[in-house]
């Protein structure tokens, strides 16, 4: 056969002006041709297909249509086709409907519908049952609703409805059952709830809900009981409630609600048990109460809750006993105490608490035993002490205080013994004394600053006496009161005032041998004990492993049942905390 003095054609794929043509000898040639020539062949080449002239063509690997042309003759250009094996593209200028793919049942890659201006249904993919790739509906303007996929049951990728500034419902996904990854509904400003995603049971990926300016809670959702990845819900301004969140019971990673500006609480999400990653509340200007996660007792990673500005407490986490990261309270304006954390026991890296003017204590936190990274406590301008860390033991590296106007004493940490980082106090103009560091043991103080705080006289306490006498890390002591002014200062403050560092204490004081030691130890005091004379053994984790009461001069300890290593050893009566060190081989 011969069109325009070409003969041997296979196939001739149309498109714009444009002519794809396939020879039976598989060379390949493309004519353009003008829109006159063009037309006239369209008419010829669907006349012969029509009359039988060319041979129908089985179905192509992929499907790429940027023409309303395309959709309507693709019955007649391959007239058995039901199923796609690779992609199907969908983005053009003039598409209005979809109406001539109604034959297709299948899609085994992806399905991208992008940019059609004037598409507002989507109609004619009615028979199609499972995509096995992703689904991207992206920037169609007229579309209003997603009728036309009521049959699709499955997904193998994610799907993605983004840009549509006309949807106002979901209805049409009713049928769909599973979603192999990802579910992002983002920029879709006519949306006001998520209703047609009922038959959804669980979504393999992350669930992000973004952008959506009428949102106003979650219902469609309501069946979903996990979510393997991450939900970030954010910048939804009109979203009042989670409501169609409450099957959830897991969350497998991280958690994100962020600048929904008219969100009062986290009722909806009453039945989340765990956070696998992160917690992140943030931005959300309306928030005043963190209730809806009173059932969360697990966060694998950080916890966040950062610039809510009228949020005034943390009710709502009182279930919470394990953070395996960090707990990050950053610049909620009206937040006035941490109560809400009291049963917290767990805190695998760093506590940083700044900003936040009206909080007066950090009471709440006496649950926590160790911090497994450092401690920042900044700008907090109604802090007058650190009540609450009273039970922490060890500090993981370095201890932070700076520029908190009211601070006038350390009290709470009063027994850290170890913090196995640097010191650094600064701009605490309110602060008197170091009291609060007494008992932490230099050797594992590694640095110290401690500048502009334009009180502070008295610096020598034991800590830090200890740790001039034999330094290890940098010495920075400047711009504070006289007495305190100079690393020299302290030194003669400790040497005035017989200020004794710690192995001084515990060589002199108190008698441990043999030290080191694979099987017992004896505690020797040069007199009976006071009544209420006790002792502790912490490991460098500052985790309480041994203790007992002391009522002899002699006591014997068994730390066979001790892993090889470095342990602390406290001995305190109701006037004095003595430090030292063992070596359990």
């Amino acid at each position: 056969m011969s069109i325009f003095g070409y003969s041997g054609i296979r196939k001739c794929y149309i498109s714009d002006s444009i002519c794809y043509i396939s020879y039976s000898s598989n060379q390949k040639r493309y004519l353009t041709l003008k829109k006159t020539t063009m037309k006239t062949l369209y008419i010829l080449f669907i006349g012969l297909l029509v009359s039988g002239g060319v041979m129908a063509q089985p179905c192509p690997d992929s499907l790429y249509i940027t023409t309303q042309a395309q959709i309507d003759s693709f019955q007649v250009i391959y007239p058995n086709c039901t199923e796609i094996e690779g992609d199907v593209s969908i983005s053009g200028d003039d598409i209005t409907n979809l109406n001539g793919l109604n034959a297709l049942t299948a899609i085994w890659g992806g399905l991208d519908i992008r940019n059609n201006y004037y598409l507002n249904s989507l109609d004619g993919l009615q028979n199609v049952t499972s995509i096995g790739g992703s689904v991207y509906i992206v920037g169609n303007e007229t579309l209003t609703n997603l009728s036309g996929l009521d049959n699709l049951t499955s997904l193998g990728g994610s799907l993605h409805l983004w840009y549509l500034d006309a949807l106002t419902s979901l209805m049409g996904l009713h049928s769909l059952m599973y979603i192999g990854a990802d579910l992002l509904i983002a920029d879709d400003y006519s949306l006001t709830n998520l209703e047609g995603l009922e038959g959804i049971t669980s979504i393999v990926g992350n669930l992000s809900v973004m952008h959506n300016d009428e949102l106003i809670n979650f219902s469609g959702l309501n069946n979903v009981t996990s979510i393997g990845g991450d939900l970030y819900i954010s910048y939804n301004d009109d979203l009042t409630s989670l409501t169609g969140l409450e099957g959830l019971t897991s969350h497998g990673e991280n958690l994100g609600i962020s600048h929904n500006n008219s969100l009062t609480s986290l009722e909806g999400l009453d039945n989340v048990t765990s956070v696998g990653g992160s917690l992140s509340i943030s931005g959300n200007d309306a928030l005043i109460s963190l209730a809806g996660l009173e059932n969360v007792s697990f966060i694998g990673a950080n916890l966040s809750i950062a610039y809510n500005f009228i949020l005034t407490s943390l009710t709502g986490l009182e279930g919470l006993t394990f953070i395996g990261e960090s707990l990050d309270i950053l610049d909620n304006t009206a937040l006035s105490n941490l109560s809400a954390l009291e049963f917290l026991t767990s805190l695998g890296e760093d506590l940083r608490i700044q900003e936040s003017p009206n909080l007066v204590s950090l009471t709440g936190l006496q649950g926590l035993t160790s911090i497994g990274g450092y401690i920042w406590i900044f700008d907090n301008y109604s802090l007058i002490n650190l009540s609450g860390l009273e039970n922490v033991v060890s500090i993981g590296a370095d201890i932070s205080i700076e520029a908190n106007e009211s601070l006038n004493s350390l009290t709470g940490l009063n027994n850290v013994i170890s913090i196995f980082g640097g010191i650094d106090i600064a701009n605490n103009n309110n602060l008197s004394n170091l009291t609060g560091l007494d008992n932490i043991d230099a050797g594992t103080i590694y640095g110290l600053h401690i500048q502009n705080n334009h009180s502070l006289s008295t610096c020598e306490v034991e800590s830090i006496c200890n740790f001039l006498a034999n330094p290890n890390g940098e010495i920075q002591i400047f711009d504070n009161a006289i007495g305190c002014n100079s690393p020299e200062e302290v030194q003669d403050s400790c040497e005035a005032n017989g200020v004794n560092i710690n192995e001084q204490l515990i060589a002199e004081k108190v008698f441990l041998y043999p030290n080191p030691s694979s099987t017992i130890i004896t505690i020797e005091l040069p007199t009976t004990p006071q009544k209420n004379t006790s002792l502790c053994i912490y490991n460098l984790n500052g985790q309480q492993l041994i203790t007992h009461q002391i009522t002899e001069p002699q006591t014997v300890v068994d730390l066979s049942g001790l892993p090889s290593g470095v342990y602390f050893v406290k001995v305190a009566d109701d006037g004095m905390v003595m430090m030292g060190k063992v070596v359990k081989q």
